[in-house]
């Protein structure tokens, strides 16, 4: 029973943020909840703040894998990919497609 309480903290969220890289995203969580603040409550160009507060939230989730970053090397030169929701997302973007045909 204790082991089974232990192998779901794993796989929770909280559990990475105990990893060595875990106060990354926790600095960066803390700043999109500072920006979300600035943009409902305060009325900073909330047309603004709250896509990037939001999306900064969504990345910096742990164990969700909405945006992923894939670098390998061929030929001696490194080429970058991109998964997850986010990362099509941000293809959609790049290539014109605007909004992305996803949806």
């Amino acid at each position: 029973m204790f082991d089974a309480l232990i192998e779901f903290f794993k796989n929770t969220g909280l559990y990475f943020f105990g990893q060595p890289d875990g106060w990354k995203n926790i600095i960066m969580i803390i700043l999109s909840l500072v920006l979300l603040y600035l943009a409902i409550f305060k009325k900073f160009e909330p047309y603004l703040l709250i896509p990037i507060g939001f999306a900064m939230l969504l990345v910096n989730l742990p164990n969700t894998d909405l945006f992923h970053e894939i670098r390998t090397v061929v030929d001696g030169v490194e080429q970058t990919k991109y998964s997850g929701f986010l990362g099509y997302l941000y293809y959609g973007v790049k290539l014109g497609i605007y909004p992305s045909l996803i949806f």
